[in-house]
């Protein structure tokens, strides 16, 4: 055997082995997801009859609304800490940097 075909045969083998791998990582990754994927969330239904329009505009507009209390309560984020405030403070009255100042 030449050479040159030993170094063949021994690539062909070696990306044989490589794409082997690939599949038996692949169909690892297919099992894996059949067996931990959650199961199916249930279809949801239409609103009932019963309910008009009216009503459920009206449930929309509480939920939108109390949404938006809810975000309003938050407090902005502030300094956290004196020392924050204080390098911020620094840092807004640092003079300008050579680069700006053109």
């Amino acid at each position: 055997m030449s050479t040159f075909t030993q170094g063949l045969a021994i690539t062909v083998v070696g990306m044989g082995l490589v794409f082997l791998a690939l599949g038996i990582v692949f169909l690892a990754m297919i099992v894996l997801q059949r067996v931990f994927s959650p199961p199916p969330a249930p279809a949801v239904e239409a609103p009932a009859a019963g309910r008009s329009a009216e009503k459920i505009a009206a449930i929309g507009l509480a939920l939108a609304r109390a949404l938006a209390e809810e975000r309003s309560s938050i407090s902005p984020a502030g300094p956290s800490s004196a020392w924050a405030a204080a390098g911020r403070s620094r840092a807004l009255n640092r003079p300008r940097s050579r680069e700006t100042k053109r």
